[in-house]
């Protein structure tokens, strides 16, 4: 992210502003989403690897309850800690009514506990 509060509307080349801007605002981090992805991990390991084995599996999310899951996440899982301290009490209790409401879309308990499915990459590695 790239903030100016008053001071780029001043740079007398607006073009190269915006051109600096836009390099100093590189991602910095391949995304973790891309260990679920084949492509992905053929790349990684290429040349490294004798074989790669690459399956999707299915888990199931189970908790008392979806309110009991959101506690878990909230107090353990890294991105939601960023987001909740993040926010002001008004959105904190507004994103917990929405990620509750989500959970409450894929819970297949068929009772007042949660039971959520998720699917993995299976990857095995046999290294050279």
């Amino acid at each position: 992210m790239v903030v100016s509060t008053f001071g780029v509307i001043f740079a007398a080349d607006q073009a190269r502003a915006a051109a600096e801007m836009a390099r100093v605002c590189k991602p910095v981090a391949d995304s973790p989403a891309l260990w679920g992805t084949q492509a992905r991990i053929v790349e990684l390991f290429e040349g490294h690897a004798s074989s790669v084995s690459l399956a999707r599996r299915d888990f199931v999310f189970r908790y008392r309850t979806p309110t009991h899951w959101l506690e878990v996440f909230k107090a353990c899982y890294g991105p939601l800690l960023e987001i909740f301290a993040a926010l002001e009490h008004a959105a904190v209790a507004a994103l917990e009514r929405d990620l509750v409401a989500l959970v409450d879309q894929f819970n297949r308990s068929g009772d007042d506990s949660m039971a959520a499915p998720g699917e993995y990459l299976e990857i095995i590695i046999a290294l050279q």
